[in-house]
């Protein structure tokens, strides 16, 4: 007698999936061998993901998709899947504290600026986002913007006006200064707006050249920099309490660089050097506000014999508020006295063997010479740390030519 076959569940619906799924998979293999080859203009429109953030209370995402030709655009999501919104042409994303805006550079298109000629591209713009509502409003000529820390205010730097900067002939422009007459610097700051994102009110600051908010409050510096070079200097401005400017340091042709707030208080940091008649700063000097005095930093005896603090600094406070970071560096070459004309003469093997040069590479180099080229312009700004301690009043030299310190 033999046994009676079991039923094995499941074995049918097995089949019956086996025989579907074949039946599905099989146009779609036969369709394979008609696709298209990736090509070169396919890999151009892909887009990468630029200058990603995530806001404070991680409720959005924001970022930057750009293809290597052509518009990008500016991409924010809401973490639970809900919104998402764009922002056309849009870079480098910044949300603010609140996370209710998001605001990004406006490019101009790719057609825009491909087409441009020499002296005439485009500048760019800023479109900011209300994550609550979806609407977006844009400025065209914005050089820069930044939110303020507590996230109530914007602030947007503009470019100059097209008939005051740029590459134009003399003629054009601004008229050229008469021998003897007063001085006109010849890049002087420009307009820059306070928002408050609340109200939609705006306040306008003319002739600034940079500005910083405080990293938690609403908190502004920004530095003055006049066509005539009157009035140029350091102000502080509450935003919160809607009082006047505290002004920290005014001068008459003065240049002023490297603002560093110190996050955990009223700590302000900058470097100032007074212009020469070519408008180029001379050695610069250290003040930091805390948010009553200013104070002068004494260099003596931290700095090296010969070296200087230039204006074009990189200026930090450590995380206690007592050690003021910054750069130092040898002093600049005095320059060669200039030639006297001599008559032109046509076999001065000197004039004529002085403009010819050769490139020499030793094999124990670190970088060939088209790279060395490059990096020369960056050795020369290279600045060496220093700190000072603002509790024993004491600046000392860390970094030389020998040892070189970085992010410290």
């Amino acid at each position: 007698m033999t046994a009676p076959s079991r039923w094995r569940p499941g074995s049918g619906v097995l089949l019956t999936l086996l025989l579907g799924l074949s039946w599905a998979l099989g146009p779609g293999l036969a369709s394979a061998q008609d696709r298209q080859v990736l090509t070169f203009q396919d890999l151009m429109k892909v887009r990468q993901i630029q200058s990603p953030s995530i806001s404070p209370d991680g409720s959005w995402v924001a970022l930057a998709a750009v293809p290597d030709r052509g518009d990008g655009e500016v991409l924010v999501y809401s973490i639970d899947g809900r919104s998402r919104f764009s922002i056309p042409r849009g870079t480098s994303p910044a949300i603010s504290a609140d996370g209710v805006w998001v605001g990004a550079r406006v490019e101009p298109s790719f057609e825009a600026r491909e087409t441009a000629e020499g002296g005439d591209a485009p500048r760019a713009g800023l479109a900011i986002l209300n994550t609550r509502s979806g609407e977006v409003e844009a400025w065209e000529d914005v050089q820069r913007f930044a939110f303020s820390g507590d996230g109530g205010w914007m602030a947007r730097l503009h470019f100059p006006p097209e008939d005051e900067g740029g590459e134009e002939d003399p003629g054009e422009g601004r008229p050229e200064e008469e021998e003897g007459g007063p001085r006109t610097r010849e890049d002087p700051g420009t307009l820059l707006v306070l928002r408050n994102l609340t109200s939609g009110e705006e306040m306008e600051i003319p002739h600034v050249s940079i500005f910083a908010f405080h990293p938690e409050t609403g908190c502004l510096a920004y530095v003055v920099a006049t066509p005539a070079g009157e009035g140029d200097g350091v102000h502080v401005l509450e935003l919160d309490s809607a009082g006047q400017a505290t002004t920290l340091e005014t001068g008459t042709f003065i240049q002023v660089a490297g603002l560093a707030w110190w996050e955990e208080g009223r700590r302000l940091a900058w470097v100032s050097a007074p212009e020469d008649e070519e408008g180029e700063p001379g050695p610069g000097t250290l003040r930091f506000w805390d948010g009553e005095k200013v104070f002068q930093v004494s260099m003596a005896g931290g700095l090296p014999d010969g070296w200087e603090l230039p204006v074009r600094n990189r200026v930090r406070w450590s995380e206690d508020g007592d050690r003021l970071f910054y750069g130092t560096r040898p002093g600049s070459q005095e320059e060669e006295p200039e030639r006297e004309e001599e008559s032109f003469d046509p076999y001065d093997m000197e004039a004529i063997l002085e403009a010819r040069e050769v490139d020499v590479w030793h094999m124990d180099d670190p970088r060939i010479n088209p790279n060395q080229k490059q990096v020369w312009s960056r050795e020369q700004s290279r600045t060496y740390l220093g700190v000072y301690l603002v509790s024993r009043g004491v600046a000392t030299q860390l970094g030389d030519t020998l040892v070189q310190l970085q992010g410290v």
